[in-house]
């Protein structure tokens, strides 16, 4: 809770921004991290990843918020800003349930920065950065507590490791990294190291 009070109110302006921003977005929000456009024009296959991913992660995401009926900090504690509304809402006086974990937000962010990483090996430092940074964002605008993003860091590396087994993301995986250039990366063997959730 301490740590949700102090990133959410006393982030610098420019801090706050970014945040306002990654509230809004996802795959924009990597293009500087990327180094190139992540759109259907210039990157038509990237995105038909990019996409699948998302949507098999969408399961996870939402089964574990209804699982864990988390209240967010907003219904906890009061706000001194949130992303995205105005008036600040006045905190439940006895919040029973909630959507906060695990972050959904953040999984997407994550699972896009891993997913960037593989089809651009020599931008993967900025994105995963970028990928940390996004997750922040979350605890920035008052919507997630640490843990939540936390969360949502193992929910992406599990949906990639899985996907890894399907040779249809194989296929679309190499297709994405010859449309950026990259080389492409050999199927990997049934005893797989898993993805990793962070870069560390």
């Amino acid at each position: 809770m301490s740590i949700s009070r102090r990133f959410q109110a006393e982030v610098d302006a420019e801090r706050w921004q970014t945040a306002q921003l990654d509230n809004k977005t996802v795959y924009p929000r990597f293009v500087e991290a990327f180094g190139r456009p992540i759109d259907r024009q210039h990157s038509p296959r990237l995105i038909r990843l990019l996409n699948r991913v998302m949507r098999d992660a969408a399961d996870p995401v939402w089964n574990g918020k209804e699982v864990f009926q988390r209240p967010r900090p907003y219904q906890r504690y009061q706000l001194t800003r949130r992303c995205g509304s105005s008036p600040i809402p006045a905190p439940d006086p006895a919040p029973r349930g909630g959507s906060s974990y695990p972050s959904g937000h953040s999984v997407y962010g994550w699972a896009t920065a891993l997913l960037l990483a593989e089809v651009a090996p020599d931008r993967a430092a900025a994105v995963l950065e970028r990928g940390r940074d996004y997750a922040l964002s979350r605890v920035v605008c008052g919507y997630h507590f640490p843990s939540d993003t936390e969360a949502a860091r193992a929910i992406a590396a599990a949906v990639l490791t899985r996907l890894h087994g399907d040779p249809a993301f194989h296929a679309d995986l190499k297709a994405a990294q010859a449309e950026h250039g990259a080389p492409a990366v050999p199927v990997p063997k049934a005893a797989r190291k898993p993805v990793e959730a962070q870069a560390d």
